[in-house]
């Protein structure tokens, strides 16, 4: 083919600038759902020089990447191995995801750069399926999950992107299978990126990455160079004196030629993180995972307790009684070997804490029963794994709405949380960081309470903590009954009946009730 000068520098351009054949060929999509044309942002401007130097130094690139969620790295590592596959020959493109559902996703974004891309710059396919697809360049594209200790193990590759590795489950495994298909020769590429999830094995590799041990570099990429994680502020919008830190700290960034960009300056960018922490993520330290603002932070240890001794302890001193609120009764029926637990709270004070070391479930639904009716409670959860005989007798004698049973491997309201256990368990945290609550001084339940280890994340980076046979097995055999118990409180909002009879005077008046639906639901904790 014979090519005009002009055109002969488009193809060279085409072919070594990679930002420049984004622009010009692929296709993403943005959060509304439009394709819309490629073009780099801040953070895939910074993986990309950390990458091409590394490239030019060394002639193959082996890159970690550290970054929040949603900078986009997938996007660019899948559109820079697409680029090198498809314009070159001979190149086999491995993507490693930690769950099948971003096996698909990842798949998905190769796709469609092949889709949407001119045609005549593009290989034909030969073969393709839902996880591969190979050209007539004797280049193809695959993606594999990481679960299988055998993940790659049979190809030779030159193109490999580890995505997420932080969450895999076996990472020795792939390290000694998928990893070794890549040669160290020149014009090969290993790029792993993730997301922190404590101080696991991707921790590690950091480490030794950046102490020189190894052929990686690293690259980190903080959360605040993203330019759209902003959202208005209102009028009245001040900084609260953790955020006034914050912007001392990390007002500026310097970027890996050298120059300084803005950093962590605008009120909106703090205004986009609150709403981030109270809609999704619920705690500044998960903020600081997904988020981070600093290697550190995105590699935090994950604290010894859950619940910080010092705020329960603030608890069992405050001598404050609640005379509002609902009263709500959580019941932790017993185990084998286990107390069974009744737990009594009305609004921020927990009355009254019940055990019995000995229980079986007729016996138990007398007593419950007996509690309802003397203190009127105004609803009452019980764990149905060991409590479902007792719930049924409950219903039987006339209780059931006020008795409810609560699956602890059940279903949470919000996503974030793996299930109910985990939920019940951030609304008993919230409670006493309040300020207010009032716990008994119950050394029991103070142990019982210190029991729960922090949270961590599982590969859908949802939040859970430890099943509670593995809380006994790290407490010589004793099981948290009394902090399930108050948990159990926390199941679902509850109106006490004045409460209820409120709630129905305020919807049969005009508009501009002082009773709002939020503090309908607060009312009901």
């Amino acid at each position: 083919m014979n090519l005009t000068p002009e055109e002969l520098a488009i193809h060279t351009k085409l072919t070594t600038d990679l930002p420049y054949f984004a622009e010009k060929c692929l296709k993403v999509k943005d959060k509304e759902g439009e394709f819309v044309t490629f073009t780099l942002n801040s953070a895939q401007e910074i993986i990309h020089y950390e990458i091409e130097r590394q490239l030019r130094e060394c002639t193959w690139v082996r890159m970690i990447i550290i970054k929040g969620r949603q900078q986009g790295c997938s996007t660019y590592v899948a559109a820079r191995f697409f680029w090198k596959a498809a314009l070159g020959n001979g190149k086999t493109v491995m993507v490693l995801s930690h769950e099948k559902d971003s096996a698909r996703a990842l798949f998905e974004k190769a796709d469609v750069y092949y889709q949407r891309a001119p045609r005549e710059i593009l290989p034909a396919i030969v073969t393709k399926n839902s996880l591969e697809m190979s050209w007539d360049n004797d280049s193809d594209y695959i993606v594999l999950t990481a679960g299988s200790k055998n993940t790659g193990r049979s190809r030779t590759g030159q193109l490999l992107h580890a995505s997420e590795f932080a969450y895999y489950e076996d990472p020795s495994a792939i390290n000694a299978g998928a990893m070794q298909t890549v040669s160290l020769v020149r014009g090969t590429e290993i790029i792993k990126e993730t997301t922190g999830n404590g101080r696991n094995h991707a921790y590690i590799d950091v480490q030794n990455a950046l102490a020189g041990r190894g052929n990686y570099r690293v690259v980190f990429v903080p959360w605040y160079v993203q330019t759209e994680y902003r959202m208005e502020c209102p009028p009245d919008f001040k900084l609260d004196d953790d955020e006034l830190r914050m912007r001392e700290l990390y007002h500026r960034f310097q970027l890996p030629d050298g120059r300084w960009i803005p950093g962590l300056v605008d009120n909106e960018q703090f205004m986009w993180r609150r709403n981030k922490i109270a809609d999704e993520l619920k705690t500044e330290r998960l903020f600081r995972q997904e988020y981070p603002c600093t290697l550190e932070e995105a590699f935090q240890a994950s604290g010894e307790n859950f619940y910080p001794a010092d705020l329960v302890q603030h608890a069992v001193n405050c001598d404050i009684e609640a005379r509002t609120g609902p009263l709500i009764l959580g019941v932790d029926p017993a185990r084998k070997g286990d107390r069974t637990v009744l737990a009594l709270r009305r609004g921020s004070q927990v009355i009254e804490l019940v055990k019995y070391e000995e229980m079986e479930q007729m016996r138990l639904a007398g007593i419950v029963a007996s509690y309802i009716d003397k203190w009127d409670v105004d609803k009452c959860f019980i764990d149905w794994g060991m409590g479902h005989g007792t719930i049924d007798r409950l219903r039987e004698r006339g209780y059931g709405h006020i008795v409810e049973g609560v699956h602890f491997g059940g279903a949470s309201n919000e996503e974030i949380y793996l299930n109910k256990r985990v939920e019940m368990a951030f609304l008993f945290k919230e409670w006493l960081e309040d300020g207010a609550a009032n716990l008994p001084n119950d050394k029991e339940m103070i142990f019982d309470i210190g029991m729960l280890p922090d949270f961590t994340l599982n590969s859908r980076s949802r939040i859970c903590f430890p099943s509670k046979e593995d809380i006994k097995k790290n407490n010589q055999g004793k099981s948290p009954d009394i902090l399930d118990a108050i948990m159990l409180t926390f199941a679902e909002p509850v109106y006490s009946k004045e409460a209820f009879e409120l709630t129905r005077k305020s919807e049969n008046t005009a508009k501009g009730s002082e009773l709002t639906s939020i503090q309908r639901f607060k009312d009901g904790y």
